[in-house]
C-alpha cells in the first residue's frame, strides 16, 4: 500500500487536472460524498445526532463544506473560521451550494458559546500545515478536544504535520480519519498516529498512473518480507557457511555496547562473530561474550582504538562477511582515524552505528551502495548539518535530500524506524517507547549485521532488523513494562521472533 507525502498529494492534483482533466471541485464533491458515506457507515442514528462540520478557508474546508452538502438531510450546523472572500474557487462552489440547501452555516472565529454536538467534522487545516498553528485555529483545536463528540478528521487532524506527524502547540485528537486517495505518512508518525486514530483511505477518483509521484515512495513493513526470507537453514548448514560479522566497538566505560552489538549478531543467526575491541576491556569482554572470538587491540591501557590499531584488524576485513562498526567507540581524535581508515579500506557489507556516524559528516557520497546507516535524530542532525529541532519537524525533506548525496541504505530511528533506499521507504510497524533504553541501538546495529552476513540483501535485512527488534521490545512489555524494558530483554528475546518464521 502506498503512502504518499503533502508534497506527493499536492503533485497528484495536479496531475489529475492537468494530464487527466479531474477537476479541483469534482474531486472534492467526491470528496464530501465519501466523507459524508463513511460517516453513515459508521455512526448510527444520524437523524438523532446534532452534527457540527468546522470549516477552514482552503481545499480542506473546501471537503467539510462538500461534506455537509452530501449530509443536508441531517441538517448539520457548519462553522467556518475565516470569512468567504478568502476561500478559493472550489471551497467557495460548495460553501455556496450549502446555502442553497439551506444548511445553517456562521461566520465565527471563537467556539467559546456553543451547544453541545455528538459527532465534529475537523475540516480545517489538511495537509498543508507545517509549523505552529495560529489562532483562531488553535482556539477551535483546543474546543474541539474538550468536547465529548466523536471527533472525525478530514484528510489529517488539524495540527498535524501531514508528512512527519509532528505537531507544534497543538492538534486534534480524532477517533477517525478520512485520508482521501492515500494514507499520508504522518499518519504513521507519531504522535500522528496516535492523533488520527483509526484511518479510512476514501476513493475519490485520483487517476492511476504510470509514473511514480516525486520524492520517497513510501509504504508500510511488507509482514510477507520475514515470511520469505526467516525459513530454516539448510540441514547442512555449518557455522561459516551461516555467515561471519566482525564488530569493532567498545572503549573504556562503553565496553557494555560491544557485548550487545556481538550478542545481536549471533542471536540473529550468524555463524562467527569476531568482537574487536581495545585490550584492555579484554578481562571483561572474554567473560562476557564467550559464545564469539575475541580479537584484542593493543591500546596500551588507554582504553580506546588509536589508528595504529587498523594494522591489527585490517585482515578481519577480508574475513567477515559484514562489519558492524561504532558502538561504545567514543569520540577520541585518534580513534575518528581509526574509523575513516577501516571504513574507507573495507569492501565488505557495513553497519555504521552510534559513535562512528559522528566521523564520516564530508564523506557521505563516498559511502558504497552496500553500506548501512543507523543514526537516530540527533546523530542525523550532526550528519545533515541542521539542528535537531528542524530534522524532528521536517524529516522526510531532509532524508530526501540526504539520499541524493547517499547511495546505500538509511536505517533512521523516527518513531515509528524507517528504512529508505533507493527512493523506496518503509515504515516499521513494530515497536514500542520502551527501546528508549541505552544499549538497544547497539542490540539493532548488530541484528542488522548478522542478517547481512546470512547474505541478505542489505536494505531487506535492515527491515527485518528493524521489525524484529520492534517485536521483541513488543512480546516483553507485558512483563517487563515500557520502563523495564532493557537492551538485554530486548537481545534475550529476538531468537524467540525469529524462531516464529523458522519452525
Amino acid at each position: 500500500m502506498y503512502i504518499i507525502t503533502s508534497q506527493q498529494s499536492r503533485e497528484l492534483d495536479k496531475i489529475s487536472g492537468n494530464e487527466f482533466g479531474i477537476s479541483g471541485e469534482t474531486l472534492m464533491g467526491n470528496a464530501g460524498e465519501k466523507i459524508a458515506d463513511t460517516v453513515l457507515q459508521n455512526y448510527q442514528n444520524l437523524d438523532k445526532k446534532n452534527i457540527l462540520i468546522v470549516c477552514g478557508k482552503g481545499n480542506n474546508g473546501g471537503d467539510g463544506f462538500a461534506a455537509a452538502a452530501a449530509l443536508a438531510e441531517f441538517s448539520p450546523q457548519i462553522y467556518h473560521i475565516y470569512s468567504p472572500k478568502k476561500f478559493k474557487n472550489d471551497t467557495l462552489h460548495y460553501y455556496e451550494e450549502c446555502i442553497e440547501k439551506g444548511i445553517s452555516i456562521l461566520f465565527q472565529e471563537d467556539p467559546s458559546e456553543l451547544k453541545k454536538f455528538d459527532l465534529i467534522i475537523d475540516a480545517m487545516l489538511g495537509v498543508g500545515i507545517s509549523g505552529k498553528v495560529r489562532e483562531p485555529v488553535a482556539g477551535w483545536i483546543d474546543w474541539l478536544n474538550r468536547q465529548s463528540a466523536e471527533i472525525v478528521a478530514v484528510d489529517i487532524p488539524s495540527g498535524i504535520n501531514a508528512d512527519t506527524g509532528f505537531f507544534s502547540g497543538t492538534a486534534v485528537r480524532a477517533n477517525m480519519t478520512i485520508s482521501m486517495g492515500f494514507e499520508k505518512t504522518g499518519h504513521h508518525f507519531f504522535p500522528g498516529k496516535d492523533s488520527s486514530e483509526e484511518v479510512i483511505v476514501a476513493d475519490i477518483g485520483f487517476p492511476k498512473i504510470d509514473n511514480p509521484l516525486s520524492g520517497i515512495q513510501w509504504r508500510l513493513f511488507d509482514r510477507e518480507l520475514p515470511e520469505k526470507i526467516l525459513i530454516a537453514p539448510p540441514k547442512d548448514s555449518y557455522k561459516h557457511g551461516q555467515g561471519k560479522v566482525l564488530v569493532i566497538a567498545g572503549s573504556r566505560g562503553m565496553t557494555g555496547a560491544s557485548i550487545l552489538a556481538g550478542k545481536a549478531s549471533l542471536r540473529s543467526g550468524a555463524g562467527l562473530v569476531k568482537l574487536c575491541a581495545p585490550n584492555s576491556l579484554s578481562p571483561i569482554v572474554e567473560s562476557l561474550f564467550i559464545e564469539g572470538i575475541t580479537l584484542p587491540c593493543e591500546d596500551n591501557g588507554k582504553g580506546y582504538f588509536r589508528e595504529r590499531n587498523f594494522e591489527e584488524i585490517e585482515k578481519e576485513l577480508y574475513w567477515c562477511d559484514s562489519l558492524v562498526i561504532g558502538p561504545g567507540l567514543g569520540s577520541e581524535a585518534d580513534t575518528k582515524y581509526f574509523i575513516l581508515k577501516v571504513i574507507e579500506s573495507c569492501k565488505k557489507p557495513m553497519i555504521i552505528d552510534a559513535d562512528a556516524l559522528r566521523f564520516i559528516n564530508g564523506h557521505i557520497s563516498l559511502l558504497p551502495d552496500n553500506c548501512v546507516l543507523t543514526p537516530h535524530l540527533a546523530e542525523f542532525s550532526y550528519m545533515v548539518n541542521h539542528p535537531v529541532y528542524y530534522v524532528r519537524e521536517n524529516f522526510i525533506r531532509v532524508i530526501e535530500e540526504f539520499m541524493n548525496d547517499f547511495s546505500g541504505t538509511l536505517v533512521i530511528k523516527t518513531t515509528p524506524v524507517s528504512v529508505v533506499f533507493n527512493d523506496i521507504g518503509s515504515i516499521n510497524i513494530s515497536g514500542n517507547q520502551g527501546l528508549a533504553s541505552a544499549g538497544t541501538g547497539d542490540v539493532l546495529a548488530g541484528c542488522i549485521g548478522g542478517l547481512i552476513a546470512q547474505n541478505i540483501a542489505p536494505p531487506d535485512a535492515s527491515k527485518l532488523g528493524v521489525y524484529i527488534h520492534g517485536k521483541a521490545a513488543d512480546t516483553l512489555v507485558s512483563e517487563t513494562g515500557y520502563r523495564g524494558l532493557t537492551a538485554t530483554d530486548v537481545l534475550n528475546n529476538i531468537h524467540k521472533v525469529i524462531k516464529e518464521y523458522e519452525l
